[in-house]
């Protein structure tokens, strides 16, 4: 392998490491989000605590059975 290759390489591995470290800030983001969604909709007896909110939020004042939408969506289709 000639120097110019050895450069490539390197520069190749360099960009590895740094799109490595990139996608692992974004898992850390993306899971520090969802456990912040997963704080506020929480079960509240039979109801979702921030989609029961009379009035409050997207629910449109109506009381959202526990799972809620959202909590449905975050744990996906369930068999």
């Amino acid at each position: 392998m000639n120097k110019t290759e050895q450069a490539i390489m390197a520069s190749d591995l360099e960009y590895q490491k740094r799109l490595a470290n990139n996608n692992a800030r974004l898992l850390i983001l993306a899971d520090n989000a969802v456990a912040r969604v997963r704080e506020l909709h929480q079960q509240d007896g039979d109801y979702c605590a921030v989609c029961a909110r009379v009035g409050g939020g997207y629910s449109g004042g109506y009381r959202t059975v526990w799972p809620c939408d959202t909590i449905v969506a975050l744990d996906g289709e369930q068999e």
